[in-house]
């Protein structure tokens, strides 16, 4: 989604149809602030997921945060709820199991 408003943000600048706005919880903001959240939220999951295998709980953070994004900017669409709740499992299936090899090694 971020690479789509970026294009869409350079064709609008170029005088080129589109709106030049995106929706977050319902309401028009510019799409270049779209495409940075659309972004932060990207960099984030692949943060979140990297950095969850040495650190179970940022990676849980990070999760939950760019979770919270992608929900603000689509909660319509439907597969994007879907993928928010396997993708937080994940990470908390990361923390357990993390907490269970702990447990293991005492």
């Amino acid at each position: 989604m971020a690479v789509v408003h970026v294009v869409l943000t350079v064709l609008f600048y170029l005088g080129i149809w589109d709106t030049g706005i995106g929706y977050f919880l319902d309401y028009d903001w510019p799409a270049w602030l779209i495409a940075l959240l659309d972004g932060s939220a990207t960099y984030l999951l692949w943060v979140g997921y990297r950095r969850g295998v040495s650190s179970p709980w940022l990676g849980l953070i990070l999760t939950v945060i760019a979770s919270v994004m992608m929900v603000g900017r689509a909660l319509w669409f439907v597969i994007i709820p879907v993928l928010v709740v396997l993708t937080i499992s994940g990470s908390i299936g990361r923390v357990v199991q993390s907490q269970r090899s702990t447990q293991d090694r005492t």
